[in-house]
């Protein structure tokens, strides 16, 4: 009797020892594992999590844009007045932070695009139709001559990607192998292109444009 009253004891004594959270851990002897929670919990978890939410400290709101500001702000460092604030189309606000292309506060050229480049982009949708270039032009890439982009807002707003342009002539496949075309006519064709640095046979005195290898 003895015997089992000791035998009992350690059993509820070992029981006791191992009333521990249990923990969902994989085969690592380390790893951290999550403990597991029941409902009041959980209950319990998401209370104190609502209750930590807030707002934002700071002098700025909760949602902040960035755009062209109705206030001058233009600086050497920001010729555009970019600027951060609210987005309130229609209201005439100094805190507003937006291109609407009507407000030209801090606007240092006469550039009614306000930096702003357009752009033709890929349009693939064909609609079933067949047509030949001359008659789908919406389809057409102009890649070419995107080097030659000149933005022409005004003698003080006038801008380019940073080089005059491409096109030159060229004596095509005549000489070197950089391209396969023959000139339309004659020796030499215009072309809107480049071949690489090595090219310096042609060149166009008015854009210094190198042209074949």
């Amino acid at each position: 009797m003895r015997h089992s009253r000791t035998r009992w004891i350690a059993s509820a004594s070992l029981l006791l020892g191992l009333a521990t959270p249990a923990l969902a851990q994989d085969a690592s002897p380390n790893a951290p594992g999550e403990v597991l929670r029941n409902a009041q919990m959980v209950r319990e978890l998401m209370t104190s999590r609502a209750q930590r939410l807030g707002t934002s400290a700071g002098p700025d709101p909760d949602s902040v844009y960035i755009g062209k500001s109705y206030t001058d702000h233009t600086g050497p460092e920001n010729y555009w007045n970019l600027y951060t604030g609210d987005y309130l189309p229609g209201v005439n606000t100094p805190t507003n932070t937006m291109w609407d292309w009507d407000n030209s506060v801090g606007i240092q050229a006469a550039d009614s695009l306000h930096g702003w480049w357009p752009y033709q982009r890929e349009y693939s949708t064909t609609g079933g139709l067949t047509l030949p270039d001359d008659q789908r032009p919406w389809w057409a890439l102009d890649d070419g001559n995107a080097g030659n982009y000149v933005i022409g807002q005004n003698a003080s707003a006038k801008r380019t990607f940073g080089v005059i342009g491409y096109w030159h002539d060229d004596p095509g496949k005549a000489q070197g192998n950089a391209v396969p075309w023959t000139p339309l006519s004659g020796t030499r064709s215009a072309w809107c292109g480049r071949r690489g640095p090595w090219a310096r046979c042609a060149s166009t005195p008015a854009t210094s444009s190198s042209g074949c290898a």
